[in-house]
């Protein structure tokens, strides 16, 4: 079911014949690197895309890409693998998948953090530690 495939999509639980996880390329859902970038496409939309569960796990019959290719050669996946991964990818709401990237937070909390202290020191004390300074040379 989807538990299971998305188990498999993370790498959670090993595939039967030895392929790397989904996840070690791919984003889906709220499954993502902190919003950063993936060397493959997010597969957030899969089942929309292929029209469905059942039609996503038809398509990881064979690899669907020429980069996943040989990586997946001599590592197929079994039937009951593409159904539990085209499950999970069919339980995702892209209606209601946000994506933030939390880099973008942490850059504006560091900001606010930096404009806070510059508030708690005022100006004047910068002068004079400016003026301390050049007496000293």
């Amino acid at each position: 079911g989807a538990s299971v495939g998305e188990k498999l999509f993370l790498g959670r639980v090993g595939l039967e014949n030895g392929g790397p996880a989904c996840h070690a390329c791919h984003s889906a859902g709220t499954h993502s690197d902190l919003g950063g970038p993936t060397l493959g496409p997010d597969l957030t939309d899969l089942a929309q895309r292929y029209g469905g569960s059942d039609a996503v796990a038809a398509a990881l019959a064979n690899p669907p890409s020429a980069t996943m290719q040989p990586i997946f050669d001599g590592k197929a996946l079994t039937d009951q693998e593409r159904a539990d991964l085209g499950a999970f990818f069919g339980s995702i709401r892209t209606q209601t998948t946000v994506q933030v990237d939390l880099l973008w937070i942490f850059g504006l909390v560091g900001a606010a953090v930096l404009l806070g202290l510059m508030y708690f020191f005022p100006k004047r004390n910068r002068i004079n530690y400016l003026r301390q300074l050049r007496s000293r040379s």
